[in-house]
């Protein structure tokens, strides 16, 4: 019975640890993913600043100019949006990371509360062999 009961607690060790494995993948996989939303975001910032120097610029030099202003705002607000969006993406991914992150600590404490589970029951078995 004792044996069985050990067993049991194993097999359950066992796949916890294999769905702790697959979280930690999973988690590494998102926090790529994050990564590269902060790099892209990144990229958009200095695209998004890079637009309004030259918006400023073409303003400095002629008023004349504004039909080309116009349009570079209108690609500066392009930017913002496809911004707006990789935030909300980056956000999901931040979720996701979170809810990652929760799974993997409950999978250790059960992990923990097995192999505490597996040591009472040797313990146990040890006690009654004696």
């Amino acid at each position: 019975e004792w044996e069985m009961a050990v067993q049991q607690a194993e097999e359950r060790i066992q796949e916890a640890q294999g769905a702790r494995t697959r979280l930690e993948v999973e988690y590494a996989l998102l926090q790529g993913k994050f990564s590269l939303v902060r790099e892209q975001e990144q990229n958009w910032m200095q695209a998004r600043s890079t637009l309004e120097g030259e918006c400023k610029t073409a303003k400095e030099r002629a008023e004349g100019l504004m039909g080309e202003v116009t349009q570079l705002r209108k690609v500066v607000d392009g930017i913002q949006q496809e911004r707006c969006d990789r935030v909300k993406e980056s956000e999901q991914l931040r979720t996701e990371l979170a809810s990652a992150t929760q799974d993997v600590e409950r999978l250790r404490t059960e992990v923990q509360h097995q192999s505490r589970e597996i040591l009472r029951l040797r313990e146990e078995k040890e006690d009654t062999m004696q």
